[in-house]
């Protein structure tokens, strides 16, 4: 399903609604099943993906866009057969420019995990709730953005990190769960600052419950549940950070 703008066209109000694509991409073909691409001269306006199962996904996104203001992709069901959210075979993968996006109540299994962001300056805040993530790579990766929320999302068995913020600042991260994955429940790399991340469970991981690092600073980290990962609960680098109240942590 492709859906890209010609020359002189106003294209908005779109619907992919209720569709079954099963396999898809090969070791060498990286493609999207839903493609929902404009440009920036001429972007997709109010655009909803819904209710779309994609199956055995070998390579490439499952949902691929590009250049739209106004998106809504919720409760699709993704399952990828190999792969992550920055692997081969991709659940839901944004490339910029982008504005006003929510990503709400999907399914995704088997690889393929939420990437969003990456381009600075083009990318706007996006609300990222309520999906279920069962063995990604990554679950959500979120890299150049300010604003948004991270909100009721679980992430199981995670082959790498649960969620990932690179260069991300005020965000609310909040009531998630990621557990039992081989690194950390939640990362901050970069220059990841002013985020608040409260009331999450972020458990039984290989590493730790969260870690902040690279120059990421002035983040608040209250509420959490960090038991039960095997190297520490929570590693802080800024030392304007703010941590309390953690489960996990003995020394707060």
């Amino acid at each position: 399903y492709d859906i890209e703008p010609n020359t002189g066209w106003d294209i908005g109000n779109i619907l992919i609604q209720g569709n079954t694509s099963v396999g898809g991409g090969s070791s060498n073909n990286f493609c999207n099943t839903i493609q929902v691409m404009g440009t920036i001269a001429q972007p997709l306006n109010d655009v909803i993906v819904s209710n779309n199962t994609i199956r055995d996904l070998h390579s490439g996104r499952a949902i691929g866009f590009a250049a739209v203001h106004g998106l809504l992709i919720q409760g699709n069901i993704i399952h990828s057969s190999i792969g992550g959210s920055i692997g081969p075979s991709s659940g839901i993968n944004p490339a910029s420019p982008i504005s006003n996006v929510s990503i709400v109540h999907n399914i995704l299994r088997g690889g393929g995990g939420i990437l969003y962001g990456r381009s600075p300056g083009s990318i706007t805040p996006v609300l990222i709730a309520n999906n279920h993530i069962e063995a990604p790579v990554t679950g959500i990766s979120v890299g150049v953005v300010t604003g948004g929320t991270i909100t009721g999302n679980t992430i199981s068995n995670a082959t790498g990190q649960g969620v990932v913020l690179t260069d991300v600042s005020r965000m609310v991260v909040s009531n998630n769960i990621s557990q039992n994955g081989a690194l950390n429940g939640l990362r901050l790399l970069g220059n990841s600052n002013n985020n608040i991340i409260t009331s999450n469970v972020l458990s039984g991981n290989t590493q730790r419950g969260i870690s902040e690092e690279g120059t990421s600073d002035f983040n608040i980290v209250r509420n959490n549940n960090l038991t039960n990962n095997t190297v520490g609960a929570l590693s802080v680098i800024g030392i304007n950070t703010v941590a309390l109240d953690n489960m996990g942590v003995p020394s707060e």
